[in-house]
């Protein structure tokens, strides 16, 4: 047991970094929530054109303000996650170990595509020109394409919450028993 002390600094070093992390893990919770109620925003106003085709212009322009806000949000949110992904791969590894950094780190890269087809999807966006049936086809595609990102970053984010837990009791206790 005692070799685990040598690992990766002072354990209240560690324990800060943890602490840090479970902290961000909050922070990119809210972030997918301002996603989600962007989502809710633009669908609500491509259903609103869709049932007031009289209001074609000035539903266009609210529609093309809300996907920006999407836009905005999510990328601020492959901002927030790049910066907390890069902070776990720079300071977990002698925390948690080889394997476990591995696992995460393929999960990372799975979010990460995640991103990249979201704003791939957002980015082909256009509602000029667009059809009912191609503006619902829209919607739905944005709809699953951030409902795929937040099921990514939920699950990862869960389980790397119960692994980040068990290291800061395991610290905790370490810390105690140093400080007795």
């Amino acid at each position: 047991m005692e070799r685990f002390l040598s690992l990766g600094g002072d354990m209240a070093d560690q324990l800060a970094i943890v602490n840090r992390v479970i902290e961000e893990h909050h922070k990119v919770r809210t972030h997918l929530r301002l996603v989600g109620d962007s989502m809710n925003d633009l669908e609500g106003l491509i259903s609103l054109e869709q049932v007031k085709p009289d209001w074609m212009l000035a539903s266009a322009e609210l529609i093309s303000d809300k996907h920006g806000r999407l836009l905005q949000v999510a990328n601020s949110l492959a901002e927030g996650l790049k910066n907390h992904f890069a902070l776990e791969e720079k300071h977990l590894p002698p925390i948690l170990g080889e394997l476990m950094m591995h696992a995460l780190a393929l999960e990372h890269a799975d979010i990460r595509k995640a991103l990249d087809s979201l704003h791939t999807t957002l980015n082909s966006f256009k509602v000029a020109g667009f059809t009912d049936e191609e503006l619902l086809t829209s919607r739905w595609n944005i709809h699953q394409k951030i409902d795929d990102l937040r099921q990514a970053i939920e699950g990862h984010a869960g389980r790397e919450e119960v692994m980040l837990r068990m290291a800061k009791r395991a610290l905790e206790h370490r810390v105690g028993q140093s400080g007795s």
